[in-house]
Formats: structure tokens, C-alpha cells, sequence
């Protein structure tokens, strides 16, 4: 959306083609960071990397390339694409969020080199020494599974309909620690002062996102699975979308923090969390509970909420 609303000022269109534009990089992201596969993401931000390539293919279609155009501006962006994990809880939480500008900036750059008729590797996605290879860090995808992945059902099965709307202003990797801390607290019928002790045990990739403990700002807080918990410990709304600063220093949350620990178990699935809450008088209760995104009307809800209390 970024990259198509960049291309704007120089490239007006109708909405249709907007729209169709948008689409078009919805799905080259989600089939090239499928592609590219779980190793890629322990190193790389899919969203800078997989994400540069798709805003050259929104672009593409703004400025309305050809099909060989539309290649090079696709395998410009794959040269250029580049955003990593290091330090992501720490110095570099900020860096993080430029992610999606950076991604934006170089589609618009490579569709436009392309249309200058700069030309780049013809398999620079796909080849022996292309992105997928030397980005994926994995075993090497056979041509046909790769094929398979990047082309099947392509303009039939849309990406960008299985879209799913964040329910946690937090990374996706606190969610299932919030559901199950959330369904212990509401099932167990006791008062909050009972609970002795949370265990959440995550993945060892998501427990690495998630691990600040003691975030000092709200960009670090997005990525605190223990600032999230306490929330809820603490009575807060986890769903409230601006993160009050003042929830930060709030005795209440800061509290519960020695008292929730995290945990990365080899056992546990990506996109699960075993959460056990350890009652005051020596029981414990266990949950594994899915994610539970927003529905649309729970979204138009949320939109209509934010609007009222921004404008007001």
C-alpha cells in the first residue's frame, strides 16, 4: 500500500487499477515468503526482504509495465532487499518499523530503474544464485516445489482475501501467550492477587522475538510478551492500540514481572504457547489456547472507536 500510494504522485490511475496494483504485491510477498521459508525469517525481516520484491510488482503495474519490464523491476528489488533481526529488541527496535518504508523505497526504485530499461538477472528470485538461495538459508527447493509454491492457482486463489486483522497491538508472537493467560484468568474464578507465578513457553524463535523483559519504551513493549501478560495481570486492556506510555512505569504492570517467566521449548509448535499460571495455594492450571484474530465487523468496531477518540 505504501509503494502504490508512493507511485501516486506521478503515476495517477484509476482506483480499479489501485486496487489491482495493491493486490498484485499482496501476493508476490506472500508466495516469495513462502518460498523463502521459516530459516529465512530466523535471519530476515520477510517484510523488508519478500516485501521490497512485492512493491516492485505493485509499481510494476501503476506504471504499467511490460512483462519483461515488470521482470527486471522485480529482480532489481530482489538485488536490493535486505532487512535484518539483529539486536530487534534492543538498539535496533526502531530500525524494525522503518522495515516497510525501506521496502516501499526500493520497489518504486526498481520499477522505475526497470522502465529506464536497466536490466537485471532473469532468475534473480529463483536461480542457483538467486534470492530464494542465497537468502533462504535452508535446503534448496526443487524447481518443480518452487514453481508450485510461486505460481499455483496464481490470479485464481488471492493472498490478499486470507488476510488477517491483529486483534494485540504487539508482535504476533505475544498473541498466544495473551489468549492463554487471558482464558486462565477468566476460567479459574479467582481474584487476580491468587495468581503466584506465570510460565509461557514458546517456540525458541518466537520466545527470541518476544524476550525484552523490562521494555523502556513502546516500541520495545510490542515485543515484551512479559509486558503484554502483565497487562492482564495488572487489569489492563491488551487490546488498546496506542500502548498508554504511562503503562510502562505503572507500579500495577511492573509488578508482575519477577514473577513471569519465559520460556523457549524445543516442544512447543511455531504458532503456539503453553501458558501455566501457578495459583497461590500450590495448584496450576495449563493452556494452549489459538490465535483469535478480529473479524471484519469486530474491525469496522475498532475503526469507528479510534476515529471517535482521535477526533475528539
Amino acid at each position: 500500500i505504501a509503494a502504490a500510494l508512493g507511485c501516486l504522485a506521478d503515476a495517477p490511475i484509476s482506483g480499479c487499477r489501485l486496487l489491482a496494483a495493491i493486490a498484485a504485491g499482496y501476493e508476490v510477498a506472500i508466495r516469495v515468503s513462502i518460498a523463502a521459508g521459516e530459516r529465512h525469517y530466523q535471519y530476515f525481516h520477510s517484510t523488508a526482504t519478500c516485501g521490497t520484491i512485492a512493491a516492485a510488482a505493485t509499481a510494476a503495474v501503476i506504471y504499467g509495465l511490460d512483462q519483461e519490464q515488470t521482470a527486471h523491476a522485480m529482480g532489481l528489488a530482489a538485488t536490493s532487499a535486505s532487512g535484518l533481526w539483529e539486536d530487534i529488541n534492543e538498539e535496533a527496535i526502531g530500525v524494525k518499523h522503518l522495515h516497510s518504508g525501506f521496502a516501499a523505497e526500493r520497489g518504486i526504485r526498481a520499477a522505475k530503474l526497470a522502465r529506464l530499461g536497466l536490466r537485471a538477472a532473469r532468475r534473480g528470485i529463483e536461480g542457483e544464485r538467486g534470492f530464494l538461495a542465497a537468502m533462504a538459508g535452508r535446503r534448496a527447493l526443487a524447481p518443480d516445489e518452487t514453481q508450485e509454491i510461486l505460481l499455483a492457482c496464481l490470479g485464481e486463489r488471492w493472498a490478499i482475501l486470507r488476510n488477517i486483522y491483529k486483534r494485540y497491538p504487539f508482535c504476533l508472537a505475544c498473541f498466544e501467550p495473551l489468549e492463554g493467560v487471558r482464558h486462565l484468568i477468566e476460567a479459574g474464578g479467582r481474584p487476580i492477587d491468587d495468581v503466584r507465578s506465570v510460565l509461557v513457553e514458546l517456540s525458541p524463535r518466537s520466545a527470541s522475538i518476544v524476550a525484552q523483559s523490562d521494555p523502556k519504551t513502546q516500541l520495545q513493549a510490542k515485543f515484551s510478551a512479559t509486558f503484554a501478560v502483565a497487562l492482564v495481570l495488572a487489569g489492563h486492556n491488551p487490546q488498546d492500540v496506542t500502548l498508554p506510555a504511562e503503562w510502562l512505569v505503572d507500579p500495577a504492570v511492573r509488578r508482575w514481572y519477577p514473577n513471569i517467566q519465559m520460556l523457549g521449548e524445543d516442544a512447543v509448535p511455531r504458532r503456539h504457547a503453553r501458558v501455566t499460571v501457578h495459583w497461590s495455594d500450590g495448584t496450576e492450571q495449563c493452556a494452549d489456547r489459538p490465535l483469535h484474530n478480529l473479524n471484519e465487523a469486530e474491525v469496522w468496531s475498532r475503526f469507528e472507536v479510534a476515529c471517535r477518540k482521535f477526533a475528539g
